[in-house]
């Protein structure tokens, strides 16, 4: 098993989403909030670093990312994932 090491940066904010690489995978996601870190995945949650935000994120928040073309491909295909359109 490969072994995840992560800098120590003190006492930090963290936020863990209900989403992971069998979702949409961190290299292909961005979040929309530039202050917003992920710090790592695991196959079903991730790991975002919340300290820096402006706004002050709490359980039930939504998080948004964007996509490339293929986080974009596993999120569509994930059951996991609900999808909402959103019409201009």
């Amino acid at each position: 098993m490969k072994v995840k090491t992560f800098p120590d940066l003190g006492q930090r904010r963290l936020a863990l989403l209900a989403f992971g690489h069998q979702d949409a995978s961190a290299e292909n996601c961005w979040p929309v909030d530039p202050q917003l870190q992920i710090l790592g995945q695991s196959f079903d949650h991730t790991i975002v670093d919340i300290e820096d935000c402006d706004r002050r994120y709490g359980v039930g928040d939504v998080l948004a990312f964007e996509l490339d073309y293929t986080g974009l491909l596993s999120a569509w295909t994930s059951d996991g994932v609900m999808k909402h359109f959103i019409r201009n």
